[in-house]
């Protein structure tokens, strides 16, 4: 694997967990909210 592919893995990777996190905030203050 070359440093490019694993820029590229990273940066999904990194997508990804931010993602999780801002559906399990958005999840927090959904419940908040009803």
């Amino acid at each position: 694997m070359d440093a490019e592919a694993a820029k590229l893995i990273g940066a999904g990777l990194a997508a990804i967990g931010a993602g999780m996190a801002a559906i399990g905030v958005g999840n927090v203050f959904g419940s908040f909210l009803e």
